[in-house]
């Protein structure tokens, strides 16, 4: 069996610079538009309290990369609907 290569990996990067160059506020104001609060937003992404989220709210504690790249999905599509 051959190994198949991606060729088109996902760059998380692009996506990641252009989010924390927002307002550190983005991610409560994408939480609110959607109707969730912080515990229903980590439970959402796999996490099981809200701590993290409280800390990338505040900026204590940057946004992991796959993260930001869903939440500008997410603010992509409330801002083309």
């Amino acid at each position: 069996m051959t190994e198949q290569k991606n060729e088109h990996p996902i760059d998380y990067s692009k996506h990641y610079e252009v989010f924390h160059r927002l307002n550190k506020n983005k991610l409560r104001e994408i939480r609110h538009s959607y109707g969730l609060n912080q515990t229903e937003l980590a439970r959402m992404l796999g996490y099981t309290n809200k701590t993290y989220i409280s800390l990338w709210e505040t900026g204590r504690r940057r946004i992991p990369k796959p993260i930001a790249f869903l939440l500008n999905l997410l603010q992509y599509k409330k801002d083309n609907l």
